[in-house]
C-alpha cells in the first residue's frame, strides 16, 4: 500500500489477485475501488519467495516482481471533493423551483444561490432538512434522533444566501410568480 491519505484513499499493488489470474494496482478512494493501468497475466506460486519493488518516482509507479516490470500507471490524484452537492429542478405544474443541496463537511457551508432566468421569486420558501452527525442513528429511546425537519426561509429571491447545516440533506422548494 502507497500514496495513502487516509484508510479510504491509497493505491495498493495487488499481486496475484483476482484468483491469481493477474497482477496490478488498484486505487481506493470516494467509497469504491478502481484498477489503475493496465494489469498484467501475472500469477504466483503457492510456497515460493519473490522479490517485489515498488519504485515511486512523484505520480509515477513502477513494481518489479523478482527484479522484470511488471505493472506501471501513473497516479495523478483526484480532484478534491467539495463540500457541498446540488441540483435544481422546476415543478412544471406550478413552476416552482426545487433544490436539493448537501453538504457533505463538518462545518456548516454558506452559499450564495442565484436563480438567472427564473424570474420573480417569493421572499418566503420551505426547506426540508435531515442533518445530523455520520454515525448518529434512530432508536427506540430516541426515534427521531434523525428525522427531517421544516425550516422556513425568509430572505429567498433571485439571488440569496443561505447556510447549510454541516452533514446535511436540504430540499428548498421556492414559488415563483
Amino acid at each position: 500500500m502507497f500514496h495513502y491519505r487516509n484508510n479510504g484513499h491509497f493505491v495498493w499493488w495487488n499481486v496475484g489477485g483476482w484468483g491469481n489470474t493477474r497482477t496490478g494496482l488498484e486505487r481506493v478512494g470516494g467509497g469504491g475501488k478502481g484498477e489503475l493501468g493496465r494489469p498484467s497475466p501475472v500469477t504466483v506460486e503457492t510456497g515460493r519467495w519473490y522479490n517485489i519493488r515498488i519504485e515511486l518516482n512523484g505520480d509515477r509507479i513502477r513494481c518489479y516482481l523478482d527484479d522484470k516490470l511488471v505493472t506501471e500507471a501513473t497516479d495523478t490524484p483526484p480532484p478534491p471533493v467539495g463540500p457541498l452537492f446540488a441540483t435544481a429542478s422546476r415543478d412544471k405544474q406550478n413552476g416552482d423551483i426545487i433544490l436539493k443541496l448537501v453538504n457533505v463537511s463538518a462545518e456548516p457551508q454558506p452559499l450564495q444561490i442565484d436563480l438567472a432566468g427564473a424570474g420573480r421569486v417569493d421572499k418566503t420558501a420551505s426547506a426540508l432538512v435531515l442533518t445530523g452527525m455520520p454515525d448518529d442513528q434512530n432508536s427506540l429511546a430516541d426515534p427521531l434522533k434523525v428525522a427531517p425537519k421544516s425550516e422556513p426561509i425568509t430572505n429567498a429571491g433571485p439571488i440569496f444566501t443561505h447556510t447549510f447545516p454541516a452533514y446535511s440533506v436540504n430540499v428548498i422548494r421556492l414559488k415563483t410568480r
